[in-house]
């Protein structure tokens, strides 16, 4: 089934990607990540020669094939991997719940093990020193249009780091989200999921000074600011500022993480904040707090004064 009949498979390809959209809510970034991962597997099982030597010792040609194409992206870094193999087993398994495929295949995809990578993060200083740059950046002489660049670009890049906001989260915030009454901005996440953030007095301040020249609070030509747009000025803000690693805006909420689970605030609550689905995800900080451990343990451990 997998290679004999293409064009069927062509089909439900299609019809888990509006299973995927409809159902599961998957966001647009998503979606497009799952089409070009199935379009992909789908080339590769055209591709698949039962005839081959290699393959001859498979009773079943559908888990030939399947290795087959796996196997194209055996290059690939296992991040990379990790989350095509994700893919395709998460689509076998729906073709096999919905009838599609008359044996279980998905349990032959082995999803690889991805590295633990230690977030890249500011210090607290340095989050200081890169606002008050940009904040004196406002104050020089300039058109219009660049005084609202330098206030746009201060915003942008105190609001992903005291909101811990996704760059694609941020470019789509509307003025309408914003409640200054309440010091607080409605987020739409990952997976069409709402949550509720709580600005500090000083940037709900700053945010209303901002001059609204479209629905959007972070606009370009009237439309939402182009995610790429805001990691460039992300990017070229921490290079201007004299920081000595490349910034990018997710450093900026791995930042946020960082302070606020250092300074005492429980795992659950930066899930929520951060719009992890899962606990797992937000887990990955808690290596940054091994200092503050040491700390703790000089100060209370029972032989600590021996």
């Amino acid at each position: 089934m997998l290679y004999t009949n293409r064009q069927l498979l062509s089909e439900f390809i299609s019809k888990y990607l509006k299973y995927q959209t409809n159902i599961k809510s998957i966001s647009g970034n998503t979606y497009k990540s799952y089409a070009i991962d199935l379009r992909q597997f789908h080339g590769f099982l055209n591709e698949f020669d039962e005839n081959h030597k290699k393959f001859s010792n498979y009773k079943d040609k559908n888990l030939a094939a399947l290795h087959f194409a796996l196997g194209n992206w055996s290059h690939l870094k296992a991040t990379s991997r990790n989350r095509k193999h994700a893919c395709v087993k998460s689509f076998l398994k729906w073709m096999h719940d919905e009838k599609h495929l008359k044996n279980p295949l998905d349990h032959h995809v082995i999803c690889p093990k991805r590295p633990q990578k230690t977030p890249h993060f500011l210090s607290v200083d340095e989050v200081l020193s890169l606002l008050r740059y940009l904040k004196d950046q406002i104050k020089l002489q300039g058109s219009a249009d660049d005084q609202f660049k330098r206030h746009r670009n201060y915003l942008l890049v105190l609001l992903l780091y005291s909101g811990a906001l996704r760059v694609s989260e941020a470019c789509q915030l509307k003025w309408k989200d914003f409640n200054k009454s309440q010091s607080q901005i409605k987020v739409l996440g990952k997976g069409d999921k709402e949550r509720i953030i709580s600005l500090p007095e000083n940037v709900n301040n700053e945010l209303s000074k901002l001059e609204r020249l479209s629905d959007y609070i972070f606009s370009m030509n009237d439309k939402a600011l182009n995610p790429r747009t805001a990691y460039e000025i992300v990017r070229s803000s921490g290079a201007a500022c004299g920081l000595i690693r490349p910034l990018n805006p997710h450093a900026l909420r791995h930042s946020l993480a960082t302070h606020l689970l250092s300074g005492g605030m429980n795992l659950r609550t930066l899930q929520s904040l951060l719009g992890h689905k899962s606990l797992t995800a937000t887990e990955k900080y808690t290596h940054l707090s091994v200092d503050k451990l040491g700390e703790v343990l000089k100060k209370s451990h029972p032989l600590g004064e021996s």
